[in-house]
């Protein structure tokens, strides 16, 4: 199971557990996600969300590109 804590910006969070693939790629679909180092980026509004591992990192791209 995936966190992801997507801080929209008006400044709520959205904080959703994505248990399966076609969760996950709905969300990256809508927020087109940037993996940098540890962190991945939306370009659409720019939220930075910091994840623990790369593997973890690694994970979710496997997940969204499948």
């Amino acid at each position: 199971m995936f966190q992801i804590v997507h801080i929209l910006e008006e400044n709520q969070k959205l904080i959703g557990n994505y248990q399966s693939r076609n969760q996950l790629s709905f969300l990256f679909e809508c927020s087109k996600w940037i993996y940098e180092s540890l962190f991945l980026r939306c370009e659409r509004c720019g939220i930075i969300n910091a994840l623990k591992t790369i593997e973890l990192r690694d994970q979710l791209i496997s997940a969204t590109t499948a």
